[in-house]
């Protein structure tokens, strides 16, 4: 399936960041961005990594005392794994530069950023070894249970989102046909499919193909996938789509969310409007949690229902293009829902026991 414009647009978008951030690094990161280009990483992983690079060479300025750009191969082969460890450090205890202070996952991909460039200066005899290698990764606090929506209270979610029930007078008043049934079917194709919001924006009408019950995704990590449909999906998604249409009058692109008023209306729909749709739903629906419902966390209930559905974590993993299973057992976690169900469990067994 050819790239859509989104993503073209995206990978652009990415590029001249990037080519920004080179700007004020010395000449030989063009040839780190060479070799980038050359493992064919995505435009959006070669932009974070640049971003965290950026942060790395300032700190290293404040060390040697020059302009980042200044920094020499020679300098860098003063560079020590405790240099390294102070320059974690110091993200993780203070902004830089108005960077926001880093919590243990941050850090794991500034370490990975970091460690990527020292291999491709080690690779080229630019320094003699690679001050990052030996670093350990942030050993993440395991998680008692996984913030997403219970089971019982989805069906609270989904009626905030068909009948506005809970929403504010100034909510309701910018409520139309089009903006409820678009609503709907964007937190059904997380809750349903587990795509990520990034994935979710970048989806084109083209892109859903009912013969073979599948969306094409372009993954965060610059792949083309796609995600299965179940039926209910797929009978809303059409109705969304004939709604879509006649709203609109087809003078829209090709995309398939779109800004239902105002300046940008029919526009591709952003991110950020997506977590405001979701962040507003949750809350008028009264959801436990509410504060801290977001696109990621439907994507996680979703994998707690799959889990639960079918106690295949391979499939889980599989179904959120997680690279690693340690990443989807976070979801086998506590169980609350299944510790709830089973709470009298033992009881019973007791009963049963002691019955003559």
């Amino acid at each position: 399936m050819p790239v859509t414009d989104f993503r073209t647009q995206t990978d652009r978008k990415n590029r001249k960041k990037t080519e920004g951030i080179l700007k004020v690094l010395p000449p030989y990161m063009k040839e780190y961005l060479d070799s980038l280009d050359l493992q064919y990483k995505s435009e959006g992983t070669i932009y974070i990594y640049f971003s965290r690079d950026k942060v790395l060479f300032e700190y290293l300025g404040k060390i040697f005392g020059k302009k980042s750009e200044e920094i020499t191969e020679a300098d860098l082969d003063q560079v020590t794994p405790e240099l390294v460890e102070m320059f974690l450090a110091d993200v993780k205890r203070k902004s830089i530069n108005g960077y926001r202070k880093k919590k243990g996952s941050s850090l794991n991909n500034y370490l990975s950023a970091v460690r990527s460039f020292f291999s491709y200066a080690k690779s080229r005899g630019m320094i003699k070894r690679n001050p990052a290698a030996e670093i350990r990764r942030v050993r993440q606090p395991v998680k008692d249970d996984v913030v997403h929506i219970d089971r019982e209270e989805e069906p609270a979610f989904l009626n905030a989102i068909e009948n506005g029930q809970g929403l504010t007078p100034k909510q309701e008043a910018f409520r139309t046909e089009y903006s409820s049934m678009r609503d709907d079917a964007i937190c059904q194709t997380i809750l349903l499919t587990g795509v990520r919001v990034s994935e979710l924006v970048g989806i084109d009408i083209d892109d859903v193909n009912f013969s073979l019950h599948q969306i094409h995704i372009f993954r965060k990590e610059g792949k083309d996938s796609h995600v299965y449909m179940p039926d209910s999906l797929e009978a809303l998604l059409e109705k969304y789509m004939n709604i879509r249409n006649a709203t609109f009058h087809g003078k829209i692109g090709k995309a398939l969310f779109l800004v239902a008023v105002g300046k940008y209306r029919g526009a591709r729909l952003s991110v950020r409007s997506v977590q405001n749709i979701v962040k507003k739903y949750a809350k008028a629906s009264g959801v436990s949690d509410a504060a801290l419902i977001t696109p990621h966390r439907l994507r996680a209930t979703f994998a707690m229902d799959l889990l639960e559905a079918t106690s295949d974590l391979s499939l889980t993993q599989q179904a959120l293009s997680h690279q690693s299973p340690s990443t989807t057992a976070v979801y086998i976690g506590k169980r609350e829902r299944e510790l709830k169900k089973n709470r009298n469990v033992l009881e019973r067994e007791r009963i049963y026991q002691n019955a003559p």
